[in-house]
Parts: C-alpha cells; structure tokens; sequence
C-alpha cells in the first residue's frame, strides 16, 4: 500500500512540474537579481501550488521525524515572515511594497500547497488510509 501511494504521489509531483517546461527563461542579463527573480515567477505561476502539495505529502508518508515533516512550510512561513519583517523595519517605501509583493508572490504558493499536502495527510490518517 505504502509503495504503491508513494509511485502514485510520484508521478503526481512530476505531471504537476511537466507545466514548467513552457514556462519562458531568459538569460541572466546585466540586472541579474531582477532576471533571476523574473526566472522564479515564470517557474512558481506555471507550477502553482500542487507540487508542494505532493512533495508534502511524500514527505509525510515516508518520514516519521515531525520536524522534518514540517520542513517545508516552515521554510516557506520564514521566507515570507523575513520579507515582512525586513519591510518593516526598513521602511522602504515604496520599495518596501515592492519587497511585500514579492514575498507574498513567491512565498505563499508553497507555503499553501504544503499546509494542504499537511491538512491532506492528517484526514487521511484520521480515516486509517494512511
């Protein structure tokens, strides 16, 4: 049962990634933070959330450790903790929305796939399926 939701989850994680393929790359031009972030938008709007959500998923089926498991929401809360509390600190302005923005651009899709890959995991294991 377990091999058999793990290949299941598996070829879930890499149907949901086949959409990055189309996604538009271009070079690293001169402002290469810019076009680096520019890189990871294009990749986060045609994966969406659903690959966070299988690869939490898999990472609850297949570790016990409770610390591991929460590993990435937890990586995806900070990220989008910092960009606020940077923001409010500095007080950049109107940079500072710019940065607020991002944050939550780049940070929410996986913190909400892997908080539905959790709430997910939790129901099933309730049921007795997991």
């Amino acid at each position: 049962m377990k091999a058999a939701a793990n290949i299941l989850l598996c070829l879930a994680l890499a149907v949901s990634l086949s959409p990055a393929r189309s996604a538009s790359y271009e070079a690293l031009s001169p402002p290469v933070v810019m076009a680096l972030l520019g890189n990871v938008h294009n990749f986060l709007a045609c994966v969406n959330l659903w690959p966070f959500l299988f690869l939490q998923l898999l990472l609850c089926l297949n570790v016990k450790s409770l610390w591991v498991v929460l590993l990435i929401p937890g990586l995806s809360a900070a990220g989008l903790l910092a960009g606020f509390i940077f923001t409010i600190v500095c007080d950049l302005g109107a940079g500072g929305l710019l940065l607020m923005i991002l944050s939550v651009a780049f940070f929410s899709l996986p913190l909400i796939g892997s908080l539905l890959g959790l709430a997910v995991w939790s129901v099933l294991r309730r049921l007795g399926i997991l």
